[in-house]
């Protein structure tokens, strides 16, 4: 009767649930809250028919026995991870609408007037955009704030080697004692002080031509204080044409020179001290198109300029038929005209002189009387306008003995 006896079970010792096959269970004391379970690691292995066996080193697993016939294993918690089934979700119950009103209102259609549809673009509304042009700026750079651009009324103002004169007090002292000094008169627009009209009264007065302009255009040209006046000067004080030409006579070389159009300031300069050098009467120049007797000139002229008078026209043409009618001979520098050095020449004269790239221009040309040409002794291009004119007036130097 060995075999029916049961095993012994620590007092206070006991198993949750049938322990029917193998599995394990957890030992505990009795008492109110419980204690340390029975034994080193505190939990039991049974086998057989409820007999326990105490697994060494093993832990409580939170306090409940695990077997294998646990309803919770045996549902699914010890079935392989293939084999468990995902807990079905039961349907949403629909929201319930608590307004309880209808509207009269036929959706099934287009949209009612009071609900317009929303404009959509066509698909191809991004092809029929017209064509960026080539080096537009990007998006991010064109929406900058571009800087307001000065008024372009007076576009002489810009050029290199131009003096000014700022202030309301200086630019009327100016006008008093040298008006022909200047080129144009620039004032601030909405300026409506008795000072200010009295300046443009003068500037009229003298045919000086007055812009209004604003105070971005005006920094442009003097950065210091204004006072909404700036005036434009030459370095020079240009001279009257029919004085200069009422002079010609008087000059060691009664001869004039002509300037079509010559861009550089310093070719301006270097004709100009080979002309007072050699005793020339004077220089005509252009009002537009050529270049500006400032600073850069002086400079090449070498202060030749500040003696040789300088008489400025607006119509080049024009300003030869007054010397022409005042007995004075149209001669024309131009690479298919006579030799310089045979032809027969008469005093006093004017001698045109071209621009560096074109020469003398075509309606320029035909108010003159003879050209003239410089013999080359080797095939050439052709010379500087500076070294033309020297040669030229070497030449009429010769012919005036």
């Amino acid at each position: 009767m060995a075999d029916s006896k049961k095993s012994p079970r620590p007092k206070g010792s006991r198993t949750s649930g049938n322990t029917g096959g193998s599995g394990w269970s957890t030992s505990r004391p009795g008492g109110k809250n419980g204690g340390k379970p029975a034994g080193k690691g505190g939990q039991e292995r049974r086998s057989g028919a409820g007999k326990s066996v105490r697994k060494p080193g093993g832990s409580p697993q939170g306090g409940h026995a695990r077997r294998e016939d646990d309803p919770r294993i045996s549902g699914g918690y010890g079935k392989p991870r293939a084999e468990r089934k995902a807990p079905s979700k039961a349907p949403r119950p629909a929201p319930v609408d608590d307004f309880d009103f209808d509207l009269d209102v036929d959706l099934s259609g287009e949209a009612p007037a009071a609900f317009p549809s929303p404009a959509r673009p066509a698909k191809n509304a991004r092809d029929a955009r017209p064509p960026r042009r080539e080096g537009r700026a990007p998006a991010a750079q064109a929406k900058a704030p571009a800087r307001p651009a000065a008024e372009s009324s007076g576009p002489e103002a810009l050029e290199e080697g131009k003096s000014v004169t700022a202030g309301r007090n200086p630019v009327r002292e100016l006008l008093l004692s040298a008006p022909r000094r200047i080129d144009a008169v620039y004032v601030r627009k909405g300026l409506r002080e008795a000072r200010v009209q009295e300046i443009v009264a003068l500037a009229d007065e003298n045919r000086v031509k007055v812009h209004f302009v604003d105070d971005v255009f005006l920094r442009r040209l003097h950065s210091g204080t204004h006072q909404g006046v700036v005036a434009v000067t030459a370095a020079v004080e240009y001279a009257d044409l029919d004085a200069l030409i009422a002079a010609v006579a008087d000059a060691p070389l009664p001869v004039l020179l002509a300037l079509d159009q010559v861009q550089d300031p310093g070719n301006m300069g270097a004709i100009a001290r080979t002309a007072w050098a050699l005793g020339a009467a004077g220089l005509i120049v252009p009002r537009h198109g050529g270049a500006y007797v400032g600073s850069g000139a002086m400079r090449a002229s070498a202060g030749a300029l500040h003696h040789l008078p300088v008489a400025r026209v607006t119509n080049m043409s024009q300003a030869l038929d007054a010397c022409a009618d005042a007995g004075l001979s149209i001669l024309c520098a131009d690479s298919e005209g006579e030799d310089l050095f045979a032809a027969e020449i008469r005093l006093p004269a004017v001698l045109v002189m071209g621009g560096e790239e074109k020469g003398v221009r075509h309606g320029v040309s035909g108010h003159c009387q003879q050209r003239l040409s410089i013999p080359f002794r080797r095939e050439f291009d052709s010379l500087n306008v500076a070294q033309a004119a020297a040669i030229c007036l070497a030449r009429l130097g010769q012919v005036k003995g």
